[in-house]
């Protein structure tokens, strides 16, 4: 049986957070995601950027269009949470063996993350811990990138 597990986050006791996919940004061939997560709404503070480094693969899907998943027979304790880890989840088992060389020189399992939002869900694969900022008032977010 598969097991979905509680993700410890600042946000993952609110049901339906807003949810933004910010943008990706390729480096070294790959890309590096941020999320924006609001679980006031996406005009309160504060709000969270995750930041998940150089991710392998990745999904924003408008929650409302997503095509059903086996979330489902997924085991887990604690329902109603808006952040997850599934641990053995198929997407992650395609990748087997877990370990990967990612080209800045990290050497890491991947994880499988979810977010389940009032206007997006998404998910990511990663081998890396995502780092999450607080956002406490109105902030101007630029990414720059070299062409």
């Amino acid at each position: 049986m598969s097991k979905i597990i509680r993700w410890n986050t600042p946000f993952t006791d609110v049901t339906f957070p807003a949810v933004e996919f910010l943008t990706t940004i390729e480096k070294d061939e790959y890309n590096i995601l941020k999320i924006l997560v609001a679980p006031s709404g996406i005009d309160k503070y504060p709000k969270y950027l995750i930041d998940f480094g150089q991710v392998i693969a990745f999904v924003c899907m408008e929650e409302a269009y997503a095509p059903e998943r086996d979330f489902n027979s997924a085991f887990t304790t604690e329902t109603n949470l808006s952040a997850y880890q599934w641990i053995d989840s198929p997407w992650l088992k395609s990748y087997e063996p877990q370990i990967h060389f990612i080209q800045s020189g990290h050497l890491g399992y991947f994880s499988h993350y979810l977010i389940f939002g009032g206007d997006n869900n998404v998910e990511v694969i990663t081998p890396y811990e995502p780092t999450i900022e607080t956002i406490e008032k109105k902030t101007l977010f630029k990414f720059e990138r070299e062409l």
